[in-house]
């Protein structure tokens, strides 16, 4: 249950310690709030400094939150990356199931993690968060732009360990220095290339995964623009000249189609709120009173007033959640 409860700790240990400073109050005749309480859920946003000071990113929920739901997840490696889209697709399209409710919640958080770098604004910043994303779900390690000379973004134990990764739009051009590919078939031999396009309109929220390997034995058949950089595309690549020569696929799992990823959080936190007796929604309620009391009190009755709501919820959560310690 302690899985479940991380969703709504972070949040309150926040709030609340602004409370813990206000004067003690006498308990108010407070009337329960009637309205419907809405499940919300905070999406986990990767911070790129995670990787440069992985010490210090100990420190930091988010981090932890999102290594602890990798790590509900059985994921090994970038190996795993084919079986992790055929999961997901499942969990999204099939009915809800939180029997066991780590996982389903893990993967909502794996989800949404990835949805929202899909989705940010930020377009410049993508193909970066791409990097960090997969570096953290498939224990890798992303490779700094002043570490050794190469092409390779990402570094993944295991056979194939040097990935460049590119996350980029229907048609786009694959781009990538020749001289630092060359420098790269120098010192490894091989860069296996991992590109996800992101859809746009109607398809905006689904991923097609794709790869392809340029080594020795096939670099001089790689096309290059004036510029000397390659000049690859997934049209291209996929045509009979290219596709056997550079070992080209897409996942046999692909597309990754997150669409539905936001429907499937609600039905999730719903069926879980039921599994725990109602517990999700109370909690719910106490962040509720706790941001009237720190957002809404404007004077000293109000305070008051604020503070005995979320003292008087605060005590039916504790007592709800040691309801079902004892009764699970």
């Amino acid at each position: 249950m302690s899985d479940i409860l991380n969703h709504y700790r972070d949040q309150l240990i926040k709030e609340l310690a602004n409370v813990v400073g206000l004067p003690m109050v006498t308990e108010q005749s407070i009337e329960e709030q009637s309205e419907d309480i809405i499940l919300r859920y905070t999406p986990i946003t990767i911070d790129r400094s995670w990787m440069d000071d992985e010490a210090a990113a100990t420190s930091d929920a988010q981090y932890n939150k999102l290594k602890k739901a990798i790590n509900n997840l059985g994921i090994t490696g970038i190996g795993d990356i084919d079986e992790f889209v055929g999961a997901m697709n499942s969990f999204i399209s099939q009915p809800v199931d939180v029997s066991n409710h780590s996982e389903a919640i893990s993967r909502v958080d794996v989800l949404r993690t990835f949805y929202h770098l899909l989705t940010s604004p930020n377009e410049q910043s993508k193909g970066y968060d791409f990097e960090h994303f997969l570096a953290h779900v498939f224990k890798g390690k992303v490779i700094p732009a002043q570490g050794e000379p190469g092409i390779t973004d990402v570094y993944f134990p295991g056979d194939r360990a040097n990935i460049a990764a590119k996350f980029i739009k229907p048609g786009a051009v694959i781009k990538g220095s020749m001289s630092e590919m060359q420098a790269t078939m120098d010192n490894k031999g091989i860069v296996s290339y991992l590109v996800g396009t992101k859809g746009e309109v109607k398809e905006r929220g689904v991923v097609h995964f794709h790869m392809f390997v340029i080594d020795r034995n096939n670099i001089d058949s790689v096309p290059v623009s004036k510029k000397g950089q390659m000049n690859f595309t997934i049209k291209k690549l996929s045509s009979p000249e290219y596709a056997d020569k550079f070992q080209f696929r897409e996942l046999s799992n692909s597309p990754l189609d997150l669409r539905g990823c936001l429907e499937v959080t609600e039905k999730v936190f719903e069926a879980l709120d039921k599994k725990f007796q109602g517990l999700l929604r109370e909690m719910q309620d106490l962040v509720n009173q706790v941001d009237d009391l720190l957002y809404s009190a404007t004077d000293d009755k109000e305070t008051k007033q604020s503070a005995g709501a979320a003292k008087k919820k605060a005590e039916k959560v504790r007592a709800s959640a040691q309801d079902i310690e004892t009764t699970n």
